[in-house]
């Protein structure tokens, strides 16, 4: 059953589809046939129902629309005019509904049959792919309020046999009918989506088993070039022998030549002889016999093979040369038993086509004497027997004469040539190697590169399209987020803000982790060495999960060895994403009331540091331990299912820490936890001052004589971005592509032109190059702002002349400062400045009292109640936020002290604080 849908959905997906059509084109004409099947067989169920109540001339609609659909999508399907078939379908699909309701009386007694307009209404929105769809909306909404207004006019067409009862049963068929197509339009985007991300990981799959392949083949190439550097100096020295001896063979080389040449002009002259007597057989039988004895008195082996290789005739004295017996049925040979497969040329193969294609084959095989089974060299000579009044094809003769004693004969007398030559030989033969090898290697190179090249740009494609839409979710959480601060708003609902703002980054993090791996396979992933603090990063780590920890009830410890120097050189953002990795792995997968370790020690006489992460979890199964290195490999199935992840994580971790000069270990029991154990090398670094520029919004003035020109073409993205503007008093410029934002840019000459890279008409890089072009804007700043996060691109595009790049979804941490760089700013006085640069006030007398008596409870709580304290602690923060008062670093000591289980530096905080 499941394949009879399958072919049956695949059937009509191919209604109307032309080659050059792209898949948008593809998908918009699956919908438009769809909606018209759909709503044909709405319009089968109105008829039927209609025929059952005797209502004839109301039947008329719903059948005529069924008749009329089925003729518009044939007109379409042959003559391609998609633009006028969508336009008539959607028009007919809304007006259909809305002529039974009239016809049936209204909106109750026709069943609100109206709703099926709302499928139309639907399509609509999908069918026009991204145009403006308002106007079917203006329209639905026209035709409904008409309907309302002539209502109490065709009240007198209600049929009578449309009770009230009869009514709302109607309604009820309505309704279920629409959430089965929904369903059904639901049930097939799915399997369309399975069928995708399937395919997605079979394709990574084999890109990894191409770079496998290319790794093994690069070895094989090395081993050859070292075999063939030995041989050059072998040949070198065997050389020398070959011109000694080469004189003494050349008169050998010529008395053999001499006899060959004899040998061979004999057997020219019988074979011409033979053809001769060949040709005369077919004027006399008494020629035939003469030429039979005469044949029979050779010393040659002769036989005469039927188009089909059936043997016709053996000369006798051939039989006695090649042991055949006397009572031996020739006529049960076939030329495959003349065809010996240890001979170096086939009879069948080789020699047969030849004389299909020349007329005549002459050379040296190897044929099998049929009484002692031995192989012996043959001169042979197969030609075919032709009537030359019909100039027809009779048959094939081959004459065969045993050279086997001149062979061996010739091969004494080549010996010590053929003993010297097999140096030569060889090095010939591992030249010709050397350079297949050479060929294969490049065209496995060539492969390679196509495959790496191919795989990059579906990266690429698949990392734009995704941060084009996560651009406006991450974008519209920050603005909400600031706006937040001004409005009263739940602390509820500000979570939930904090919550969409951080699954965005996480859905980023996860494009991140998949191009890490791209660039890890493709050896272009890079260390960038710098002065970190590596107690300070591990403690945020500490501080960034523990807020997991309290929701998932774990306890979460961790343990610094103060032996290791605080400053230290090394990958901070690699680092960072190592412990982040493994600590978030450890806290996902084990159950509340267990706990989770966290370990820095230093290695002693070693500059090494040891990094421990254990966890009372699920564990790992032994037999699975060395497959979660892998990629998109968990440690089973259910994994996936329970904890989700795409099984990325361990591979680039692994990936990171071999690039560190590190390693990693795993021990684990399953079903009682594991300890991923990292050993990374460091060197010690002296104290350094580090500057890091820090923008706050509420310290920006901007001059509103800033004119910023935006070139985007993707609407949500031109929304979130005026956003932004307005929220930084400032006037957006928009212009929708390429053609139209160089043309913006001459009339306005902006202070700032923030970028798109993907744009249709020109795209970005393009339109960056003409603009750099223009003579008044060679000092324009630019900024590229694009959903391509590959280096290659980010290239491209310093090439073409941006200044900066920023990838979507846009943090506005990093947009404000380059914002900052390049617009003008506005003067404002000293109180003024400090109060927006700071973002400080005054902690209200109620906030106060408010935050001394959470402090005295948090007093009176044992410090083992971790989760009540952190509460209050929260609740804290909250009040603080924004002012001038230290309540916010007192609450980081606190919660240090808490979750360390120090209870006497909790004791003397609180105390401090009074």
């Amino acid at each position: 059953m499941n394949q009879v849908y399958t072919n049956l959905i695949a059937k009509i997906a191919k209604i109307g589809i032309r080659p050059q059509d792209d898949k948008a084109t593809t998908t918009t004409k699956n919908l438009l046939v769809f909606l018209a099947i759909l709503m044909s067989l709405g319009g089968i169920m109105w008829g039927s129902i209609l025929v059952a109540f005797n209502l004839y001339l109301p039947m008329l609609i719903p059948y005529g629309y069924v008749v009329l659909s089925f003729c518009n999508i044939l007109y379409f399907h042959y003559s391609n005019k998609f633009q006028f078939a969508r336009a008539f379908q959607i028009i007919m699909s809304m007006l259909l509904p809305f002529s039974m309701q009239w016809m049936l009386g209204g909106f109750l007694a026709s069943g609100v049959v109206m709703l099926w307009s709302v499928l139309a209404l639907m399509g609509s929105v999908t069918l026009l792919r991204g145009k403006n769809p308002y106007h079917w909306l203006f329209f639905f909404i026209g035709l409904t309020l008409f309907s309302l207004w002539l209502e109490p006019y065709i009240a007198r067409f209600k049929p009578e046999i449309f009770t009230l009862q009869v009514s709302i049963v109607l309604v009820v068929i309505n309704i279920l009918a629409i959430i089965s197509i929904v369903f059904i339009l639901a049930k097939v985007k799915l399997d369309k989506d399975l069928l995708t991300k399937n395919e997605l990981a079979e394709a990574y799959e084999k890109l990894n088993l191409v770079n496998e392949e290319n790794i093994q083949k690069h070895n094989e190439i090395a081993s050859k070039n070292d075999e063939l550097r030995t041989s050059e100096e072998e040949l070198l020295q065997s050389q020398e022998e070959l011109r000694t001896v080469n004189s003494q063979l050349e008169n050998h080389r010529q008395k053999l030549e001499e006899t060959v040449e004899a040998r061979t002009s004999e057997l020219r002259e019988k074979e011409i002889a033979l053809k001769q007597n060949l040709e005369a057989l077919k004027t006399s039988q008494l020629e035939h016999q003469k030429l039979a004895l005469m044949m029979d008195n050779t010393d040659d082996f002769v036989v005469l093979l039927s188009m089909d290789g059936q043997v016709l005739y053996i000369n006798k004295s051939g039989k006695k040369v090649r042991g055949i017996a006397d009572d031996v049925d020739i006529f049960a040979l076939t030329i495959e038993d003349f065809d010996v497969k240890e001979s170096p040329i086939s009879l069948i193969g080789e020699v047969i086509p030849e004389v299909a294609e020349h007329g005549q084959w002459i050379g040296e095989i190897k044929q099998r004497h049929f009484k002692h089974n031995e192989l012996i060299d043959v001169h042979t000579s197969v030609f075919p027997v032709i009537n030359h009044e019909t100039e027809e094809w009779l048959c094939f003769a081959m004459i065969q004469r045993d050279i086997t004693l001149q062979k061996a004969a010739q091969e004494m007398l080549m010996e010590q040539e053929e003993v010297l030559r097999i140096n030569a030989e060889e090095l010939e033969t591992k030249i010709e190697e050397l350079n297949q090898a050479q060929i294969d290697m490049k065209a496995a190179k060539d492969l390679a590169e196509r495959a790496n090249e191919a795989k990059t740009q579906f990266l690429a494609n698949m990392s734009h399209e995704i941060r084009s839409p996560l651009n406006a979710i991450v974008g519209f959480s920050q603005i909400l987020m600031m706006r937040s601060k001004n409005i009263e708003m739940a602390r509820e609902d500000k979570q939930y803000l904090e919550n969409i703002k951080m699954s965005g980054e996480n859905l980023s993090e996860l494009i991140n982790n998949i191009l890490d791996l791209s660039k890890i396979e493709a050896g272009k992933l890079t260390t960038s060495i710098e002065t970190l603090n590596v107690k300070q990063l591990f403690k945020a780590i500490f501080h960034i999960n523990k807020a997991k920890t309290i929701e998932k009830g774990i306890k979460f410890n961790y343990d610094f060895d103060e032996r290791i120097p605080e400053l230290i050189s090394s990958d901070r953002t690699k680092l960072n994403q190592i412990l982040m990795n493994l600590t978030s792995n450890a806290i996902k997968f084990t159950p509340s009331n267990r706990q989770v370790n966290i370990t820095a020690r230093k290695v002693h006489d070693k500059k090494q540091i040891l990094f421990e992460i254990e966890d009372e979890g699920i564990g790992i199964a032994e037999n699975r331990i060395e497959h979660i290195f892998k990629p998109f490999e968990q440690a089973d199935n259910s994994v996936t299912r329970k904890f989700g992840g795409t099984g990325l994580g361990l591979t680039i971790t692994k990936k990171m820490i071999e690039l560190l000069g590190g390693s990693i270990a795993v021990q684990s029991n399953e079903g009682e936890g594991t300890v991923f154990s990292v050993l990374l090398p460091y060197e010690e670094a002296t104290q350094v001052e580090i500057n890091r520029e820090q923008y706050n919004i509420d310290g920006v003035v901007f001059s509103p004589k800033n004119k910023v020109l935006v070139v985007e073409d993707n609407q949500l993205n031109q929304d979130m971005m005026r956003a932004i503007f307005q929220e930084l008093g400032l006037t957006m410029h928009l212009a929708e592509n390429g053609v139209e934002g160089l043309e913006k840019a001459k009339e306005i000459h902006p202070d700032l032109i923030l970028m798109d890279m993907h744009m249709p008409l020109m795209d970005g890089i393009e339109t960056t190059r003409k603009i750099r072009e223009l003579a008044d804007f060679q000092d324009t700043p630019i900024v590229a702002v694009s959903a391509d996060a590959f280096t290659e691109q980010q290239k491209k595009a310093f090439d073409a002349g941006v200044n900066e790049y920023i990838t979507k979804p846009i943090d506005f941490d990093k947009l404000l400062p380059v914002m900052v760089k390049h617009l003008k700013k506005e003067e404002v006085s000293d109180t003024t400045q400090s109060t927006a640069l700071n973002g400080h006030k005054a902690l209200s007398a109620e906030a106060l009292q408010t935050i001394e008596a959470k402090l005295q409870q948090i007093e009176q709580i044992p410090i083992f109640e971790t989760k009540q304290i952190v509460g209050l602690v929260n609740e804290i923060r909250d009040l603080s936020e924004g002012t001038n008062a230290p309540y916010l670093v007192l609450c980081d000591k606190i919660e240090d002290a808490v979750f360390a289980g120090d209870e006497e530096m909790l004791k003397e905080l609180l105390t401090e604080i009074e």
